[in-house]
């Protein structure tokens, strides 16, 4: 086993995916001996989830020529004195039951608040347009929620971010909607209608990854329940990727 891993790391491979084998040799040392002093159990796919996420963050951090972080494809934060609101929804096409999600954040980068929920759909854009849906009815709640207690927050605009291209379209009336997902994006304009500072915004699916793993780990039933206050680490890491802000410890 040692020959064969000091041959792989040392073959003709990047730099880029050595650094992941070995970052995922740590997580696999670790997880053993998690397992082996407190019982608890770790899964393939999350230490390997962890290992690409901590990579990208060390990339970003530590710029080379080989860094896949770009511009491009990192969550830009709102403007000063307003919010954002990441929405998606994960849908696996296996029932109708899928989960959407939400993660609202600060021109700092700061998870403000947060929603996750089930819901059912009959394709992945009506999933995605529910998704709209659910954003703008927590962001009803969210602002009313504030009304009396003189938050600035009640009055400041809100960018709703979705990576599904058609179902904003849609919206936006770029495109005409589907039969099956008219009577969702009416509700969609008919709640802008009614809500003041409220700006829709298509965004490239590698900027939503914070919404994204919030839908796929509470559709699988492992986002803890205090995820807003305390988020797991592979979601801090993404909130990492996406702002730096949010990984400097409070002085």
């Amino acid at each position: 086993m040692d020959i064969w891993v000091s041959n792989y790391l040392f073959s003709g491979i990047s730099a880029h995916q050595k650094a992941i084998f070995a970052h995922l040799l740590w997580l696999i040392w670790k997880a053993r001996n998690t397992l082996l002093f407190q019982g608890r159990k770790s899964y393939p796919t999350k230490l390997i989830s962890e290992a690409l996420l901590s990579q990208q963050l060390y990339e970003k951090w530590n710029p080379r020529k080989e860094s896949l972080t770009s511009k491009q494809d990192t969550w830009v934060p709102p403007d000063p004195g307003s919010l954002k609101l990441n929405v998606d929804c994960s849908w696996q096409g296996r029932n109708l039951e899928c989960s959407v999600a939400g993660i609202c954040r600060g021109a700092n980068g700061i998870c403000i608040d947060g929603f996750a929920q089930k819901i059912y759909a009959q394709s992945a854009c009506i999933g995605e347009t529910l998704a709209i849906l659910q954003g703008l009815l927590w962001l009803k709640q969210f602002r009313s929620a504030l009304t009396g207690t003189q938050d600035a927050r009640t009055e400041l605009p809100v960018t709703l971010s979705s990576d599904c291209l058609q179902a904003m379209d849609s919206i936006m009336g770029r495109q005409e909607p589907s039969w099956a997902s008219l009577p969702l994006v009416l509700d969609c304009r008919q709640m802008l209608a009614q809500m003041e500072n409220i700006h829709l915004q298509f965004e490239p699916r590698q900027t939503n990854r914070a919404a994204d793993w919030i839908a796929k780990s509470f559709q699988t039933g492992s986002l803890p329940s205090n995820w807003i206050a305390t988020p797991p680490h592979d979601l801090y890491l993404i909130l990492c990727l996406d702002f730096s802000t949010t990984c400097n410890p409070p002085s």
